[in-house]
């Protein structure tokens, strides 16, 4: 009888694959990578270099052959970008705050004892490792592309172009891209990379597991007699607190005039403290914090929102919201890569009220 070869992975991941405790979206998407590589019969071996916030999945790492964590700090990002500064850390750091001198001896260790057939790249922060590794085939899962991302902020569209240049140079020495939309191949494309470039099936996406959420009942419960609207986002990410900030001041406050009845409730992780206090000092804005799961109040809103102005990539909670029945209203930034919905309403962000106004009458 002919043993069948077992494809040996090396998964690398700036994050918990499913991770539990302080998350994004990002991470269950790379819990469904992990699984499809176990489901490929792969043999997979995992080095995460994580926030000490997170905390691993237990179901996923029994599929591990092996699960490796390095717990960073912002320190350590620091150290990531010093130990890259010849490939331009200081001008693109995303790429390398992981990617320091103990995490390469611990890569290229097991490398040399181990003929892995694949090394797999999951998130922007572990892509400066290409820098420091040879294999004939690295794939990367491109949750987003930064320099898209960079070029519409303010303070790092000055300096875009180079931030392209320091990405563009990394896919290089890629074999493959796994992208998250059709936009995103195109952008890749456009870059100029030459390598393969597949488009993810992201299937149905569920909301990972938060320690010491809110239940969400007790948010829903509060709908009673109200408009509601929902915000759903990890509120520590700088496009999700400037954002609702934006729409609190410019959309919100207007709308609440035409129907004072309209509540906003804002739901996720880690609220700044300046969001916190406009919850308390303007009525009707509610600053939940992480609740347990949102599909209840997806499902019992009369309205979600994303109402982003700027970042890149698939906004994996307009999905979610989307596959728990929800209308959802969204800039072209919100909406960015997601098929067409007829719940899905795309305006710009001078008519964002109005189109409310109009689906709640």
């Amino acid at each position: 009888m002919v043993e069948l070869k077992m494809d040996k992975v090396l998964f690398i991941s700036a994050f918990h694959p499913g991770a539990r405790g302080s998350i994004g979206a990002g991470e269950a998407i790379c819990g469904d990578n992990l699984k499809k590589h176990v489901n490929n019969g792969s043999q997979v071996d995992v080095i995460v270099i994580s926030p000490v916030t997170q905390y691993e999945n237990p179901e996923i790492k029994a599929l591990c052959h092996s699960y490796e964590v390095i717990n960073v700090s912002k320190k350590d990002y620091l150290k990531g970008i010093l130990f890259n500064a010849k490939y331009k850390s200081f001008i693109a750091p995303w790429f390398f705050t992981r990617v320091n001198k103990s995490l390469i001896k611990r890569i290229n260790n097991k490398i040399s004892h181990t003929n892995y057939d694949l090394v797999w790249l999951d998130f922007p922060s572990v892509l400066g490792v290409v820098k420091h590794i040879l294999h004939p085939n690295i794939h990367y899962f491109a949750h987003d592309v930064v320099s898209q991302r960079t070029s519409r902020s303010l303070t790092k569209k000055p300096i875009n172009k180079e931030i392209a240049k320091v990405e563009a140079n990394l896919f290089c020495k890629l074999k493959k891209i796994v992208a998250m939309s059709h936009k995103d191949k195109l952008l890749l494309e456009q870059m100029n990379y030459k390598g393969v470039i597949e488009v993810a099936d992201l299937g149905v996406q569920k909301v990972g597991e938060v320690l010491n959420g809110i239940p969400i009942e007790e948010v829903v419960d509060k709908f009673k007699d109200r408009k509601n609207l929902i915000f759903f986002g990890y509120m520590k990410r700088a496009e999700n607190h400037w954002s609702i900030i934006w729409f609190i001041f410019f959309v919100f406050l207007k709308i609440r005039k035409h129907n004072p009845n309209i509540h906003l409730w804002i739901l996720g992780l880690a609220p700044r403290p300046l969001l916190k206090l406009i919850g308390k000092c303007i009525s009707n804005v509610h600053v939940a914090g992480a609740v347990s799961d949102p599909t209840l109040a997806f499902q019992k809103a009369d309205l979600s929102v994303a109402p982003l102005l700027y970042g890149a990539g698939v906004k994996i909670k307009v999905l979610q919201m989307l596959e728990a029945g929800a209308t959802v209203v969204a800039t072209e930034v919100g909406a960015e890569g997601i098929e067409s919905h007829k719940k899905l309403h795309i305006v710009n962000k001078t008519q964002f009220g109005k189109k409310i106004l109009e689906l709640l009458d």
